[in-house]
Order: structure tokens, then sequence, then C-alpha cells
């Protein structure tokens, strides 16, 4: 236990929390993924003006600041402070359907940097979302984008503690059986899908939730669940002939 820590227990429960949410706000670990070396060479530091802005251009000052110190360090905190979570989040909800290929991977800068965080464990609940709008902006940028994308997940997946982040370990696996169908990797598929069925049941064996259930209903956070409904539609007769036939109900 760091030592500036040994006399919380002692304190009010607030005073902790907000010990506890400053510390992980000014810790940091460095990003050391490919994708993130890619996105950096389109992401411009006007980019990160745009997107300090997103919020009513409020306090843009301070969430260019906080964005500007990641992008040139190459480190992000353990949790995102509110400069510059929130208008990281709110950018990754811009409106890309058109293919514009600045607003696709801006979309992708930020959601790749709210999953950067997830890491830790308390930052995890909610990344389905960013799952899915990553897969579907690599998608739309092409292969080379989802080989790397696939390659980040995966390494995510294997470094999140499964016991504590439960439902949402879920649609990292889901999510990584979806990119090996848009890679045409029949056997990579098969792995994610039976390792898919694992976790559900796994999290259905410790009583959080009952069996034939859709598979969305394992989560709160359902802002992009017809992108998802889309790629499981796309791929309906791959996906009937694999272990997720058992346990992917959509509705």
């Amino acid at each position: 236990l760091p030592r500036q820590w040994r006399f919380f227990p002692l304190a009010a429960p607030e005073t902790f929390l907000r010990f506890f949410v400053s510390t992980l706000c000014s810790c940091t670990m460095k990003i050391k993924s490919k994708l993130w070396k890619k996105l950096k060479k389109y992401i411009t530091l006007d980019d990160l003006v745009e997107i300090s802005k997103s919020d009513c251009e409020r306090d843009v000052k301070e969430h260019y600041s906080a964005l500007l110190d990641i992008y040139e360090n190459n480190r992000i905190p353990f949790a995102l402070g509110w400069e510059p979570c929130e208008v990281i989040s709110l950018t990754r909800w811009s409106d890309y359907s058109k293919g514009d290929k600045k607003q696709v991977i801006l979309v992708l800068f930020c959601a790749f940097l709210l999953l950067e965080t997830t890491k830790t464990d308390e930052c995890v609940a909610g990344s389905n979302s960013n799952i899915i709008l990553a897969i579907d902006c690599a998608n739309l940028l092409g292969y080379d984008w989802l080989e790397l994308l696939q390659e980040y997940i995966q390494s995510l997946y294997f470094k999140i503690n499964k016991e504590v982040v439960a439902e949402e370990i879920i649609y990292f696996s889901l999510g990584l059986a979806i990119i090996s169908l848009l890679t045409d990797d029949h056997n990579s598929f098969i792995q994610w899908a039976e390792i898919t069925v694992q976790n559900i049941e796994l999290i259905e064996e410790e009583g959080w939730y009952k069996g034939n259930e859709c598979i969305f209903s394992y989560t709160f956070f359902d802002q992009t669940m017809h992108i998802w409904e889309k790629y499981l539609s796309d791929y309906e007769k791959e996906i009937k002939g694999s272990p997720l036939n058992k346990v992917l109900t959509l509705a």
C-alpha cells in the first residue's frame, strides 16, 4: 500500500474516494500499441483543438492541455479526469456515417483513448460501445486498420481481470469474433466464439444473469446495440454454424 494511502481507512468514505480518483488521474501509463502510432500519423494538433471544443467550447484550454499531454508524451492517466474525458466522450458520438475519413479517424481515436483506460479495472464499464465503434470505424478505413485493432483489443482482453469486470468481458471476445469475420479468419472466429460462450456461461454460473437472455441484456450501456446487431445480422449464416448459435439471442 502506498505510504500516502495508509491513513485513509480512518477518513470519511467520500474523502477517500476523492483521493483515490485524483490519484488514478495523476498516475499515467505508457501507450505502446501499433494502432496508436498509426492514429498519430493522421491526428493533428488542429484535430485536438476541434475535440477540445466539443463541449460547447467550454474549458477548451484545459481540455486541449490534457489532450496534448497524452498526444506528445504517449502516456495516459489510469483514469481520465473530466479534462479531457468529457470532450473525448462527446467526440466519440460524432456522426461518421457519411464515411468522411477524417471524421472516422477522429471517432476511432477517441474510442481508442477510452479503451486504453480499461487496463485498469475501474474503467471497464461501458466498453462495449467503444469496442463496436472502433470496429465499425476500422472496417470503414480498411483491412490494415482492422488487423491493428484486432491485435490491440486482444492485448486488452488478456490484461483485464476477468473476475472483476464481469459482464463487459463478453463484448471484448464478441468484438474479436466479429473482427475475425471481417478479416475472413475462420479459425480465429471459432476460437473467439467459443471464448464468448465460456464468458457467458461463467457469468450465468455466478448467478448474475439467467440463461436464454438477449446477449445485449448483460449491460446497461446500450447506445450502440444497433451497430452490434448489424454485424451479427450480416454474418448470421456463419454465426448459426458456430458455438455462438446456442447463446446469441438478439432480441
